[in-house]
């Protein structure tokens, strides 16, 4: 990802970076346009989320999603898994709220 990269590949910190077989850990967090909010879900703290319906219903079970290594075919990802959390159903940060409002229930 960092050859590929223009921001990345100019830094001077990552001239061999393609040579290293693996990094321990690279974390991004992605906040998507809210969608309609799913309920119901089981598995997290909150059962709400506003992820894409599809995305929800594909994490009906968890709000937790470990993809493996290879997925979509995209080549700077042969060796690489990852995993997706719904935070919205983790943390109290970001939970959804319904629609009275948490504190009126």
């Amino acid at each position: 990802l960092a050859s590929s990269s223009p921001a990345l590949s100019s830094l001077q910190t990552t001239t061999n970076f393609d040579k290293l077989r693996g990094v321990t850990c690279v974390a991004v967090r992605l906040f998507l346009v809210p969608s309609s909010t799913s309920f119901n879900l089981q598995g997290g703290a909150y059962d709400r989320t506003q992820l894409p319906a599809d995305m929800a219903k594909a994490m009906f079970d968890s709000p937790v999603c470990v993809c493996g290594a290879g997925i979509g075919g995209i080549d700077e990802l042969k060796e690489t898994g990852f995993c997706i959390y719904d935070l919205q159903r983790m943390h109290d940060e970001f939970k959804v709220k319904n629609e009275i409002g948490e504190d009126q229930m």
